[in-house]
């Protein structure tokens, strides 16, 4: 077993077509607690066309560049079960890719079997094969497998799977994965920290019933309603937790409260779930999300939110695509997903479903916000930063040229769901990404959140004895391991305790709901919530939206509002090292790159012009005054938030803090 700086802890099937790689990937990712991937279902996805139109029209070679590109971007998964196309080992870089991301595995069979159950998928099975167009005798299946065995070879384990089911072939690539993975950890190298601890217990969940942990239900206040945040590992997969989801239920009747989480020891049943729900389905559910996502988490949102449909009809699901990242924040994007709700026939009783990441869940909330004036809206956060922040609070909208988020509305879901499963599959840059928020809700409004990112990330001066002081990660003197490597270990650590991301998600999200219940549209206290954003954003727009990911903005934001106060003699320098400390930690950058050139330095500055928070053409900042209270400033500290982050201003006089403050 392979336990190198690129290791992703993917399990990667192939063989040829017909030996159930779809089929078997699924069972086993949920055997697991995994996401499953089809990379040819994405492809599917992405050109909305079937892999035999693509043959028939741009040609093999065509699709075998698009197979390599989406297998590259497969591989920068982590923890997901990824089935690829029978051919895409003839390519030897697909097979160098693949097996730094994860555990080949080939799924065997012979000739005459694979021709039998092709036979007995049918004609329309046979001719959705575009290699076997030219028959499907055994002569052809035999030539075909020849020509592929030298990299169905190179796998690091053979299962054969001739005479059994997909269950089966499941249980056994789980059994000897974990055996595999107990003689590496047991070996030399007892420094490796093991595959997936899920693997040592798979033998209990062989009928992938695996339910949700460490769940809790927090309830969030803003605009005169109040919805729920329902929080756990495996949550998604419940099948009491969309009755609620699909009506877009808000707990109107509950007394208001700012913000509660109380852990949910026993899940409300779905008879009585149903019968709380029932007079408001919805007659569309409009589900905006990325091809990837759509492929990733599809199967499992459709069979949840089928199951045990209530008995006065059932919605329909309507999936709409958008691109990735800050593309899908257009206007051009919006016009598309309007054309979609209404051509299918979408209504005011209608359900926008928000899933993704930040910028799926800020075109989805702004979608619902205005078309028909608004309907209800459903966040499902798969990112840890839209779990932690971009999921609530009620904020959606799109960019322009000038400037990001720039045309939005407040907005505020009917309810959310985050699934810490989906965490698993982050590629550390993203997950780094969403730390950067979870640090800012430390600084806000937190400390005891704080101290324990310190101990995970291996920055605190002394364990303390918490509750996570275990999960202390190498390296944090600044030697042993290399950032990546402490995020991996972070994740790890995360493994073997299922609660850990649950708490520090609830405590991030207690931080803004708690504000959020006070100020719902940025006319006080909220403005507290834009610590690290007044630079991050500009950074984030000069950069292109390409260069650094929104927390990787935010960060540099954040630590330049550090040292900024410092400068002001509003924070300890020790208290700014201790942030600025922790973010290094986490892999996230601290401080603009030195050598930039002078229309990048403008480009700031003339983002920074355009923040959202400026009043009266002066800059409203907010600084830490010590972990846990920050304030927002205005003049000079405009001028010392650029200055601390290498761009020199000329912005504004010295004034006093304003009102706002923590």
């Amino acid at each position: 077993m392979r336990y190198g700086r690129d290791w992703h802890g993917n399990i990667i099937l192939t063989g040829f077509m017909g030996v159930g790689k779809s089929s078997v990937g699924g069972r086993l990712a949920a055997m697991l607690g995994m996401v499953h991937l089809d990379t040819d279902a994405l492809i599917e996805a992405e050109t909305r066309t079937t892999i035999s139109d693509i043959f028939n029209t741009r040609g093999e070679a065509w699709f075998r560049r698009m197979e390599a590109r989406t297998i590259r971007r497969a591989s920068r998964l982590n923890g997901t079960v990824i089935s690829i196309g029978g051919g895409a080992l003839m390519d030897q870089r697909n097979v160098d890719v693949l097996k730094r991301a994860g555990i080949l595995v080939w799924l065997r069979a012979t000739p005459e079997s694979i021709l039998a159950r092709l036979h007995a998928q049918g004609a329309s099975c046979i001719a959705a094969r575009p290699l076997l167009a030219g028959g499907a005798g055994l002569d052809r299946v035999r030539s075909l497998m020849e020509m592929r065995e030298k990299g169905y070879r190179q796998a690091d384990l053979v299962v054969d799977t001739d005479g059994k089911g997909p269950d089966e072939i499941a249980c056994e690539i789980a059994r000897e994965i974990a055996a595999k993975d107990a003689v590496a950890v047991a070996g030399k190298d007892r420094g490796a920290r093991g595959w997936r601890p899920q693997l040592t217990a798979a033998f209990a969940h062989e009928n992938g019933n695996v339910g949700p942990s460490c769940a809790f239900r927090l309830q969030v206040s803003a605009g005169g309603s109040t919805y729920q945040y329902l929080l756990g590992r495996g949550i998604m997969a419940a099948p009491w937790a969309y009755p609620l989801l699909r009506t877009g239920l808000a707990v109107q009747s509950r007394p208001r409260l700012q913000a509660m989480a109380e852990p949910m020891a026993e899940p409300p049943s779905e008879a009585g779930a149903w019968a709380e729900a029932e007079e408001g389905v919805p007659s569309k559910v409009i589900v905006v999300t990325t091809p990837m996502l759509r492929v990733m988490f599809g199967p499992r949102l459709e069979q949840a939110f089928t199951r045990n449909a209530p008995r006065r009809g059932s919605s329909s699901l309507v999936w709409a695509i958008v691109p990735d990242g800050e593309k899908a924040k257009t206007v051009s994007t919006l016009t598309r997903l309007y054309e979609a709700c209404a051509a299918s026939g979408a209504d005011r009783d209608s359900v926008v479903v928000a899933l993704g990441g930040g910028t799926v869940g800020d075109v989805a909330g702004f979608l619902a916000a205005t078309y028909m004036r608004g309907v209800r809206l459903v966040q499902i956060p798969t990112t840890l930063l839209a779990m932690v922040d971009s999921s609530i609070g009620g904020k959606t909208a799109i960019n322009l040229r000038a400037a990001k988020n720039l045309v939005g509305a407040f907005w505020q879901p009917a309810a959310v769901v985050a699934d810490t499963c989906a965490l698993g599959t982050l590629p550390l840059r993203e997950l780094a990404s969403g730390l950067a928020e979870v640090v800012k809700a430390a600084v806000i409004g937190d400390p005891d959140l704080f101290e324990t990112l310190e101990r995970v990330a291996g920055t605190s001066d002394c364990d303390g004895g918490g509750p996570r002081a275990a999960f202390r990660l190498p390296g944090g003197d600044g030697g042993g391991l290399a950032r990546s490597s402490r995020l991996q270990a972070l994740r790890a650590a995360a493994e073997r305790d299922p609660g850990l991301w649950p708490d520090i998600i609830r405590r991030a999200v207690m931080v803004k709901a708690s504000i959020v219940a006070a100020d719902e549209r940025d006319a006080g206290a909220r403005m507290l919530l834009n610590l690290g954003h007044t630079l991050g954003h500009a950074v984030e727009r000069a950069g292109g939206f390409r260069r650094w990911t929104h927390g990787e903005a935010v960060a540099i934001g954040l630590a330049a509002a550090c040292r900024a106060s410092v400068r002001l003699g509003y924070l300890r320098e020790d208290t700014a090292e201790r942030v600025i400390r922790l973010l290094a930690s986490l892999g996230l950058p601290t401080s603009v790159p030195r050598g930039e050139n002078r229309s990048f330095r403008e480009s700031v500055l003339a983002a920074m012009a355009l923040d959202k928070k400026a009043s009266g053409g002066k800059l409203r900042v907010v600084l830490p005054l010590a972990i846990g209270r920050c304030s927002v400033f205005e003049g000079s500290a405009a001028e010392a938030l650029s200055e601390a982050a290498g761009i020199p201003s000329s912005l504004g006089e010295d004034e006093p803090p304003v009102t706002a403050s923590r």
